[in-house]
């Protein structure tokens, strides 16, 4: 699901965006200790470190796929292992999965999903 989307429905109380059309709501999306796959080529586009960020008090089992290992979203992550104080961080050695794209000038979709693909399988 898109994290634009997701910040829509789960953003600020004051100013959630209803999402009308579309069978995912707040009401309908059990987040509690749910596995959270974060897909961002950058590691630091606004949309998926949000999320990151928004998600963590909901679960701890957060993990992302981006070009490298030292990316914004990769920090915040890092950031939540050292706080866990019941040795998640023993059983997973990182939450943070790289392509080994690397940072490029501009985010080619083509080259992000065929490494994100490579990854996966």
């Amino acid at each position: 699901m898109s994290s634009n989307k997701l910040l829509g429905i789960y953003g600020q109380e004051e100013i959630n965006v209803p999402a009308l059309g579309f069978p995912a709501s707040e009401k309908s999306l059990i987040l509690f200790d749910a596995i959270t796959i974060i897909v961002s080529h950058s590691g630091g586009t606004f949309s998926p470190l949000g999320c990151s960020s928004l998600f963590q008090s909901k679960t701890n089992h957060i993990f992302v796929i981006t070009s490298e290992w030292d990316t914004q979203i990769g920090k915040q992550l890092r950031t939540l292992d050292s706080e866990d104080d019941k040795g998640f961080q023993f059983l997973f050695n990182s939450r943070i999965f790289s392509t080994g794209v690397g940072m490029r000038t501009a985010e080619p979709c083509s080259i992000s999903v065929v490494a994100t693909h490579q990854l996966l399988t």
